[in-house]
């Protein structure tokens, strides 16, 4: 979030939603092959 900011100019709570949004999308796809693996 501070390099949205900092780096390229994002507002401090649009940086927070792409986080979000970002980190929400990572934990998903990490969850769903970690978690949810099916062992044959």
């Amino acid at each position: 979030m501070k390099l949205m900011v900092e780096a390229f100019a994002f507002y401090p709570t649009i940086a927070k939603v792409l986080t979000s949004i970002i980190l929400a999308i990572f934990s998903y796809f990490s969850q769903r092959h970690f978690t949810f693996k099916v062992e044959k």
